[in-house]
């Protein structure tokens, strides 16, 4: 709704060699090259080094930098997600409006989710199941 689209990237992590990861965050500036990256404060220094426009911020700061659009499309792109890149470099996958809103509706009479549901994770949100299926698949299907 605010003509952005959002991507969850992995923080540094001890469990990573900064090789690694740097080589990652190299490969997602030359793909996607981010206007904006919103970080913890612990992060800044580490991501302003691979996103120079990255800062820490809250949401109600973003909310008056951004102006909403009128209407968002069903074919719209809702967000980009990043392959694993455990076979070689990341990939940016486009995930539209209308794919994930399928995408959930078919999932959770699957997974048995009625509307009283509560749902938890210990997955991060820069994984797709983590982002899906624990935090755009309540809102969609209206469960907790």
């Amino acid at each position: 709704m605010y003509n952005r689209i959002p991507l969850i990237i992995q923080h540094p992590s001890s469990k990573v060699y900064y090789k690694e990861f740097a080589e990652k965050m190299q490969d997602i500036q030359n793909k996607v090259n981010p206007a904006l990256c919103l970080c913890d404060e612990e992060y800044l220094t580490m991501f302003s080094e691979f996103f120079p426009t990255s800062k820490t911020t809250t949401s109600e700061e973003i909310i008056t930098v951004v102006k909403p659009i009128p209407t968002t499309l069903a074919n719209d792109t809702a967000f980009l997600q990043l392959s694993s890149g455990t076979t070689g470099n990341v990939k940016v996958i486009e995930i539209t409006h209308r794919q994930l809103i399928e995408n959930c509706q078919e999932y959770a009479p699957q997974a048995e989710l009625p509307s009283d549901s509560i749902i938890a994770s210990w997955l991060p949100l820069y994984h797709d199941m983590g982002l899906v299926a624990t935090v755009l698949l309540p809102v969609i299907v209206d469960c907790k």
